[in-house]
C-alpha cells in the first residue's frame, strides 16, 4: 500500500509503520491534518530538519508528574513525597514545582502499591498491534493498573485541572471534554494491548518492543477508563465494561477517526507547526525570517504570539506558567467577558457575511443575545446593554459595507522566523483583501477615551506584529494599500477607525521599535522570574502557583 497522500511532501523512510494514541484522536478535531498524519508515521523523517534546541526549564508538566507517581508506586519511596520546591531542581520553574507538589497531593488518594489486593500499578505500557500490509499500533500514555490476577485493567488519563470544572473558578466557556473517539481508542487499547517497553528516542521509528504474548481470549473480563483531575483529585469514569464492549465502542466511535488521522489532509498552519517534523519541508509554511528582529543559533524552537509578548512584559513568570498551561483562575472581569462576547458575535456575523455578502446593520443586532446571559459568558445585564450598543455602532464601520474579497474572520496564522527559531502565531479579528491589498482588522471595546496614536503599538502589540507581517509581504506581496485597521467600539459614541499603513515608514519604524523591544526581552529569557506587584498579582490568573506572588496571606 502506498504512503498516505495526505502526508506533507519532503518526508522519507518507512511509510508502513502507523502509530496513534488517544491524544491524536482528540487533537485531530482541531490540529493540522498533515501534522497528525506525519506524527502517525514514526518511521518517516524530514529531508530537512528543524533545529529544536534545548529548553532550560521543563516544558511538559505531566511528564514530571508521571515520574514522581512512578517513584511513589513502584519504589515506595517516602522521599518522593517530599516537596519539589524544597529540592534543588534547576530544570523546574518555581511555579511548576508548586503545581507538581499539589498535583501529587491530590493524586495521593488514588495511588496503588505493588502489593495492593485490588489494583496494582503496571510498569509497562499497553500496545495494541496488528500487522498486515502495514503495522498498526495504538498505545496509551497515562497511568495503568490491573488486578493481581490480570483480569481487570484500568487506564487513567491525567488532567492538569479538574474533571469537574475546567479551571479554578472560570466563568468563560469550559474546555472540551474527552472526545468519544479518544475514549474509544483508550478503552480498546487497554482491553487488547500487550505489555511493551517505552522505546528510547533513537528507536521511536521502530515497532514498540513487546514484552509478552497476548492474553488468552476471554481472560481480561473488565476494562475501565478513568480521568483524574490533578487540580483537586476529582475522578470521572469514562468507560467501564467488558472487552467486547470496548471493541464495539472503538468500531463505532474510534475507527473512523483512526483512519482519518493516518490519511492526513491539507496542511493547516498553526499551533501544530512547532511540534511538526515536516516544518522545514511544509509547502504551506510561511517563511518570515527576521520578523521578530532577533537572531540566534542557541534558542530552542518555540511558539510566540503578541499576547505572549504582552504577558512576558507584565511578568515573565506569568508568561511561562501560562505557556505550561497550568490551571488558571478566572482571568476575565465582567468588562473583559463583554469584550469577548462582542468579538464572538462579530465573528459569527462576519462568517455569515463572507458567504452572503450582507454587512452588519443596527437591525441585525438582537436585543439580548442568548449566549450572553447565564449560559456562556455570564454577563450582567448592564454589560449586555453596553455590548449591544457597541455592536450597533459597529454597523457604521463594518468592512462588508465596502467591496472586499477573500474575507476570513479570526483566521489562525503561523509564520516561521528561522532567525529567531520561532513559530509566530497571530489571529486577526478579520482578514480581508481590498483591491488586492491585505487588510488586517482588530476590534477593541472601551467605555471611554480613545488611546493616543503614539501608544497604540505599546497597548496593542498585535497591531505592531500585524503591520510588520504586512510590511514583509507575508500575506501578499502588494504593500500599497495594505494596512492594519484598529476599530474601537464605544457604548455612547461613534467608533474610532484608525489606519496603520504597511508602506508608511513612520508607522513601520514605530511598530519595529515596540515589537523588537518585546521580542528581545522574551527571546533572551531563560529563567522567567516573577515581577510581583500587589495589584498585578491579584489579577494574574496563575498567581496561585507563584511562590513570589504579592498576595494576601491566608489566615
Amino acid at each position: 500500500m502506498p504512503p498516505s497522500s495526505g502526508l506533507p511532501p519532503g518526508l522519507r523512510g518507512d511509510p508502513y509503520l502507523l502509530r496513534i494514541s488517544p491524544r491524536s484522536a482528540k487533537a485531530s478535531e482541531t490540529e493540522c491534518p498533515a501534522y497528525l498524519a506525519a506524527k502517525a508515521h514514526p518511521a518517516l523523517v524530514a529531508e530537512k530538519r528543524v533545529r529544536k534546541g534545548k529548553h532550560s526549564l521543563e516544558t511538559f508538566p505531566l511528564r514530571f508528574v508521571q515520574e514522581r507517581i512512578d517513584a511513589l508506586e513502584f519504589h515506595s519511596s517516602a522521599s518522593a513525597l517530599g516537596s519539589a520546591t524544597g529540592q534543588p531542581r534547576p530544570h523546574l520553574h518555581p511555579g511548576l514545582a508548586r503545581y507538581v507538589d499539589q498535583a501529587l497531593h491530590h493524586y495521593s488518594p488514588h495511588l496503588h502499591q505493588l502489593t495492593d489486593p485490588e489494583l496494582r500499578p503496571v510498569p509497562h505500557y499497553w500496545v495494541a498491534r496488528s500487522s498486515h500490509e502495514r503495522t498498526w499500533e495504538m498505545f496509551t500514555w497515562g497511568r495503568r493498573y490491573e488486578s493481581p490476577d490480570g483480569t481487570v485493567r484500568e487506564f487513567r488519563f491525567l488532567r492538569m485541572g479538574s474533571v469537574e470544572r475546567a479551571e479554578l473558578a472560570t466563568s468563560a466557556p469550559s474546555r472540551a471534554e474527552r472526545s468519544e473517539a479518544e475514549i474509544a481508542i483508550a478503552a480498546h487499547t487497554t482491553a487488547i494491548g500487550r505489555p511493551a517497553r517505552w522505546p528510547p528516542p533513537e528507536e521511536w521509528g521502530q515497532p514498540f518492543p513487546l514484552l509478552g504474548p497476548h492474553r488468552p481470549p476471554g481472560y481480561i473480563r473488565r476494562v475501565r477508563v478513568i480521568e483524574i483531575g490533578l487540580m483537586d483529585g476529582s475522578r470521572n469514569v469514562l468507560f467501564d465494561g467488558a472487552p467486547e464492549e470496548a471493541k464495539a465502542r472503538y468500531e463505532e466511535r474510534g475507527r473512523h477517526r483512526h483512519i482519518e488521522i493516518v490519511a492526513g489532509g491539507a496542511p493547516r498552519p498553526g499551533t501544530s507547526c512547532v511540534d511538526c517534523k515536516a516544518l522545514m519541508v511544509c509547502e504551506e509554511r510561511i517563511w518570515a525570517p527576521g520578523l521578530l528582529g532577533v537572531r540566534t543559533r542557541q534558542a530552542p524552537l518555540r511558539t510566540v504570539s503578541a499576547s505572549d509578548l504582552r504577558y512576558h512584559r507584565q511578568c515573565p513568570a506569568q508568561y511561562h506558567m501560562r505557556a505550561l498551561k497550568l490551571p488558571k483562575a478566572d482571568e476575565y472581569a465582567a468588562e473583559h467577558r463583554r469584550g469577548k462576547a462582542v468579538h464572538a458575535w462579530l465573528e459569527d456575523a462576519h462568517r455569515r457575511a463572507a458567504v452572503h455578502g450582507q454587512p452588519c446593520t443596527p437591525n441585525s443586532v438582537p436585543e439580548a443575545p442568548e449566549t450572553w446571559g447565564e449560559t456562556e459568558w455570564a454577563l450582567p445585564q448592564e454589560e449586555i446593554r453596553l455590548g449591544i450598543r457597541m455592536l450597533t455602532s459597529h454597523a457604521g464601520v463594518c468592512p462588508f459595507s465596502s467591496a472586499i474579497s477573500h474575507s476570513d474572520p479570526e483566521p489562525d496564522l503561523a509564520f516561521f522566523d528561522a532567525y529567531a527559531n520561532a513559530v509566530v502565531l497571530a489571529k486577526p479579528d478579520l482578514l480581508f483583501y481590498e483591491d488586492g491589498a491585505p487588510v488586517w482588522r482588530e476590534t477593541k471595546t472601551r467605555r471611554s477615551g480613545a488611546t493616543s496614536r503614539r501608544e497604540l503599538f505599546r497597548r496593542y502589540p498585535q497591531l505592531a506584529l500585524g503591520l510588520l507581517i504586512l510590511h514583509g509581504g507575508h500575506l501578499g506581496e502588494q504593500t500599497e494599500g495594505a494596512r492594519v485597521e484598529l476599530e474601537v467600539l464605544y457604548p455612547d459614541r461613534l467608533p474610532d477607525l484608525i489606519f496603520l499603513h504597511a508602506d508608511d515608514p513612520i508607522d513601520v519604524e514605530a511598530a519595529k521599535e515596540v515589537l523588537y523591544s518585546l521580542t528581545r526581552s522574551w527571546h533572551g529569557d531563560t529563567s522567567y522570574p516573577a515581577h510581583p506587584h500587589e495589584d498585578a498579582c491579584r489579577r494574574c490568573p496563575v498567581s496561585h502557583w507563584c511562590p513570589d506572588a504579592a498576595l494576601p496571606k491566608e489566615e
